[in-house]
């Protein structure tokens, strides 16, 4: 009876536990729902151009980079659609391409406010394991052509330090996501990696980059990563 009445009580006392303390991980993040499509974007951008008039673009550009929720609501196929197969990163590729195709042709201000963007993603506190939603913003951003500039690296170094601690599973997914892409999309990927690399250990001008002694991590995971494209 003694034990009964105790079993009891742990009974009662987790079910009036709140839904966060009970679970063991925080459910997955509801994604907004997309409002822009490839077309659209296009249709945007031409007439930008055109006008001279960036409002709408800067707008997208704005908002798609702030956070690895909207990353996923710009150009996940299915806004709420689990995709959690090695085969299938459900990223909408063309209009991903589309985006970075058209970014280093747009205002240089435009192009700030997307590496403001991906330093307030990057720099959010993360917690537990990784969703596939994250893991679809990473391989969203190593695609950025920005990296090619040794201006980025710093961003590009915690990028490249993030993907390189993931875990042995969700390097897994990567693996099979990066080979998806088209032949001309994985070599730009890996030639950014290798200039990265080649620049950090030979700089043109060793005051463009911080000293070796406060960033000897940024070969290192440049390195892990490259090895998930071999």
């Amino acid at each position: 009876p003694l034990i009964s009445s105790v079993r009891q009580k742990q009974r009662l006392f987790v079910n009036t536990l709140p839904p966060e303390v009970k679970a063991p991980f925080p459910p997955e993040p509801v994604v907004p729902l997309r409002t822009k499509t490839t077309r659209e974007f296009q249709e945007d951008l031409k007439l930008a151009v055109q006008s001279g008039e960036w409002k709408e673009v800067r707008e997208f550009y704005l908002t798609t980079f702030n956070s690895f929720i909207k990353i996923n609501a710009a150009f996940k196929r299915e806004a709420n659609g689990s995709f959690d197969t090695i085969e299938d990163s459900g990223i909408d590729a063309k209009f991903v391409n589309a985006v970075y195709d058209a970014l280093l042709c747009t205002p240089q201000d435009n192009q700030k406010l997307v590496l403001k963007g991906i330093i307030n993603s990057l720099l959010r506190e993360w917690k537990g394991p990784r969703t596939k939603d994250d893991l679809r913003a990473y391989f969203i951003l190593v695609q950025n052509p920005q990296y090619s500039s040794t201006g980025t690296y710093m961003i590009y170094a915690h990028l490249l330090r993030q993907i390189a601690a993931l875990s042995e599973a969700d390097h897994h997914f990567l693996v099979h996501w990066l080979k998806k892409l088209s032949v001309r999309r994985f070599r730009q990927v890996v030639e950014r990696l290798l200039q990265f690399i080649s620049f950090r250990l030979f700089p043109a001008d060793p005051e463009e980059l911080p000293p070796l002694s406060r960033c000897s991590w940024w070969i290192p995971s440049a390195t892990k990563v490259l090895s998930l494209f071999s």
